[in-house]
This record gives C-alpha cells, sequence and structure tokens, in this order.
C-alpha cells in the first residue's frame, strides 16, 4: 500500500510508520521534521501545514492516509487536499477539559469544541470537497 503518515517524526505518527514498514507498505511522512528522523525506510517530506502549499510535494493517490492531528484545521486541510482511500485521523490533543488527571477515559469531562469547527459547519462544506471528505462525513454516526 502508498501510505501517507502526517506527522511521523514524534513519538506517535513515528510508531504508526514504523508499524506500516514493518508490514511492508511504501511509507511517506509529512512533517516539519523538527521532532527528529522518520523511521529507516520512509520518505521524509518537509512541510508545515499551517501553509496553504502544505500538500503540493505529496500529490497523487494515497492508499491509506494516517493523521496524528491536534489541530482540526490541519485535518480539514489535508482531507480538502488529499486523493486517498482511507483517511484515519488519530487525535487526543486539547480534548480533555483537565489535563493534570491520569488515565482519563470517555466519561471524563471535554472540552467544547472552538466555533470554527463546529459540526454544522463542517458539514456544511464536506459534499463540495474530496471524496474522502465525503466518506468522513457519511461514516459519522451521529451529530454531537
Amino acid at each position: 500500500m502508498r501510505f501517507l503518515v502526517l506527522g511521523g517524526t514524534a513519538w506517535l505518527g513515528a510508531e504508526v510508520a514504523a508499524e506500516a514498514l514493518r508490514r511492508g507498505h511504501e511509507v511517506v511522512c509529512l512533517a516539519r521534521g523538527e521532532s527528529g528522523p522518520v523511521p529507516d525506510g520512509a520518505t521524509l517530506v518537509r512541510a508545515d501545514r499551517d501553509r496553504p502549499d502544505a500538500y503540493d510535494l505529496v500529490t497523487g493517490h494515497w492508499d491509506a492516509v494516517v493523521d496524528v492531528a491536534r489541530q482540526p484545521g490541519h485535518v480539514r486541510g489535508a482531507v480538502a487536499a488529499l486523493d486517498a482511500d482511507r483517511y484515519l485521523l488519530v487525535s487526543t490533543g486539547n480534548v480533555y477539559a483537565e489535563t493534570a488527571p491520569l488515565h482519563q477515559d470517555e466519561t471524563a469531562a471535554l472540552l467544547p469544541p472552538l466555533e470554527s469547527d463546529r459540526w454544522r459547519r463542517w458539514r456544511s462544506t464536506a459534499r463540495r470537497r474530496s471524496p474522502a471528505s465525503r466518506r468522513c462525513w457519511r461514516c459519522s454516526a451521529s451529530e454531537p
């Protein structure tokens, strides 16, 4: 499979990339490259996801994209820009209302969504975006 990891130089992204490599996939990591190297065998494409041209060097079709973003705007930008059969978001950053308690689970209090990331606003534009964004919208079970 042609596998794109958005991240890949910090702990989680590097672990995802390393496992994909162990399973025999072609792995490209799009990252700033400031947190460390990508795993041996992966290709690093340096980009800053805050920039509008962040995905210009990872064009073409991807079998899978794994995104370890913590900023919803980065996720929206990637879903709109990339052509992928599968798009997986793995993120819990900035979710919990309190960050001090250890071992929180699904019952812990959450932060409210940012106004710019409200579901209805995203959903209203998802149908006009890429096939991956439309699949993400259809796969969502319910509206928060």
